[in-house]
């Protein structure tokens, strides 16, 4: 845009987002409870269409729309953004005084160039020249300023992200760890399936081969195409599952397998499996009627009674 265009507009939104900018960190200074907070960059330009541009940034630290998490104390905090006011005020204070010089600079220019003056305008060009490169100068101070309070900023804003980075890298081995462990379970050959009823009245129990029952196990079952494969390792007890829910039955798992599986995986039954299967809902709320699922089977309440556990009761 040039000299002659919409500067004075451009001037009011300058004011604008400098106002904008300072009550964002009034509105910051009222809040901290300990918690990291959140820093964001607020930058713009000034409204002279000076070359190159004069760049302003300041540093919201609150509850704004977040980049970056940081942690300090109350006094760092309040000390932290009164710099960031004093920066604005300065900046303010500095662009309203240089547009004075921009409008003395368009009417001077106005008169001398209809009174064809034309000698005079070099006067008047040497001043707004000098009134930018004060305004420069005063800018700078500014930002010189305000700097040490950036980098400090930037520093606590980088020591956060460490933490942040290692504490994400630690739950990652955590949840390869916990998975390495499920598979490794899953890969050895316990598992049977009784089935008794038919149809949606039918019930499975899930139990272990190797391990003795804590209440006795269902004698009137139906044949099923996994029993001959039986002992199941958990990867095959997976589909056959699935294929039972799907004709309406309902799955309970024995007591003691299910003590067994979070002793040995040192998890619940419901993530292991979860680990294992994560599209199976299994242990998830059975869906309205209508609705279509993988697993069409319905859940049902613990079965404390019987020594088992129905999968809708198990976390």
């Amino acid at each position: 845009m040039s000299y002659w265009g919409g500067w004075r507009r451009q001037h009011q939104e300058f004011r604008r987002r400098v106002d904008q900018h300072r009550n964002q960190l009034r509105r910051d200074t009222e809040f901290f409870d300990g918690n990291p907070l959140y820093v964001t960059e607020l930058r713009w330009t000034d409204p002279f269409d000076a070359e190159p541009p004069v760049a302003f940034v300041a540093l919201s630290i609150g509850l704004a729309h977040s980049r970056a998490a940081v942690r300090c104390t109350p006094d760092a905090h309040a000390e932290w953004l009164a710099v960031g006011l004093d920066y604005l005020d300065a900046v303010s204070a500095a662009t309203d005084r240089t547009a004075i010089a921009r409008e003395r600079y368009e009417v001077e220019s106005e008169k001398l160039g209809n009174r064809l003056l034309w000698w005079r305008m070099r006067d008047v060009e040497r001043d707004w020249v000098r009134a930018i490169e004060a305004y420069r100068a005063e800018v700078a101070a500014a930002d010189a300023a305000y700097h040490p309070t950036r980098e400090t900023v930037a520093r606590h804003v980088a020591a956060e992200r460490e933490v942040s980075e290692r504490r994400l890298a630690e739950e990652r081995a955590r949840t390869e760890e916990r998975r390495a462990k499920a598979r490794e379970l899953a890969a050895l050959p316990l598992w049977g399936i009784l089935v008794t009823g038919r149809g949606r009245d039918a019930e499975v129990t899930v139990h272990r081969h190797d391990l003795a029952p804590e209440s006795p196990l269902p004698t009137d079952t139906q044949p099923h195409r996994w029993e001959e494969a039986e002992p199941l390792t958990g990867f095959a007890l997976e589909p056959a599952v699935r294929a039972l829910r799907e004709t309406g039955a309902s799955v309970r798992w024995e007591a003691a397998a299910v003590s067994a599986v979070e002793e040995e995986f040192g998890y619940t039954l419901r993530t292991w499996w979860e680990d294992l299967f994560p599209q199976s809902d299994l242990f998830r709320p059975p869906r309205p009627r209508g609705t279509s699922s993988t697993y069409t089977g319905t859940g049902h309440h613990s079965s404390y009674g019987t020594g088992g556990f129905s999968c809708a009761s198990v976390h």
